[in-house]
Formats: structure tokens, sequence, C-alpha cells
């Protein structure tokens, strides 16, 4: 999978600096403009075949003709990556997936739904145990935590939300 992936990512990347400036760009020309106006096209107007470009794949795409640059200037075709010297971060960000909270009423119903045995009501404890601990699954398989505390901790949750004192 890494391999198609990156063959993906490099194509796409190709596709997207010929949108930028054409095929016929000498290395020669580019540059720190070059550069600034290739992370402007990308995070503004750089449409690929699925729509407009995630920051995540701008990023990739950023970071792979970087890595171009880098060879470039291992084999002594250029003095410098001029990418080095284009401020990239505070540009093109990383997208963060908004964090969704359950209000108590959405507790509430999720404790009294029963779940029929196929659907497996152990996801469901497992899932009322994370919202009451805050614990991820990774938190407990990684064994960082005291299980015991923790699982007071779950019971006085949801005996809290079964008294309703937060409604």
């Amino acid at each position: 999978r890494g391999d198609k992936s990156t063959a993906g990512n490099i194509m796409g990347m190709y596709r997207a600096v010929v949108a930028f400036r054409g095929e016929n760009v000498l290395l020669s020309s580019v540059d720190v403009e070059y550069c600034d106006g290739l992370v402007d096209f990308l995070r503004n107007e750089y449409h690929s075949v699925h729509g407009k470009l995630k920051m995540t794949t701008a990023r990739a795409y950023i970071y792979l003709f970087s890595a171009a640059l880098n060879l470039a200037v291992e084999n002594g075709l250029m003095r410098r990556n001029p990418l080095f010297f284009v401020k990239i971060h505070d540009r093109i960000t990383r997208e963060r997936p908004k964090k969704l909270h359950l209000s108590v009423g959405e507790i509430k119903l999720l404790m009294d739904t029963q779940c029929p045995v196929i659907s497996r009501p152990q996801v469901k404890q497992a899932y009322l145990f994370s919202i009451f601990t805050g614990l991820t699954a990774l938190d407990i398989l990684a064994d960082r935590i005291d299980i015991k505390a923790v699982v007071k901790l779950h019971q006085f949750g949801h005996e809290i939300i079964q008294c309703g004192i937060f409604v």
C-alpha cells in the first residue's frame, strides 16, 4: 500500500506543479518566489480530479516537492532548496477533525438502549466506559493505568447520570 500511495502522491504532485506554471519550467527558475507561489496555488486555487485539494494532501505535495529539490541540491543542480525560505506551516495547516461531544441526554439514551446479543453489547459497555473515564482502548491495552481505580470512576459516572444530577 505504501508504495502505491507514494506513487499516487508523486503523480498528484507532478500534476499540481504542471498546473501551476506548466511543464517547461527550468530548474534554475525554481526560486523562493516560485515556491511561495506554488504554496499559495495549492492552498487557494488548485483543484484535482477529486475537487479542491485538502490541506493534508497539499502538505504531502509540498513535502514531496521539497524532497525532489533536496535531491537536486545533493546532485549539484541547485545550491540550496528554496522551500527552506518559504513559510509553509502557517499557510497549509493540518485539518483537525471537529470534536463532537455527547449531551447528558444522549448518554442516558445510549445507556437505556438495549443491544441485541448479536450486536455485541460489550461494544456499548466499552464505549460507555470510555465516556466516563476519558480512556481509549489503546490506553487500556497499553496498561498505563490503574484499572481498578478506573472501574470505580466508571461506576461513579454511571451512577451520576442515572440519578439525573446533570439534567
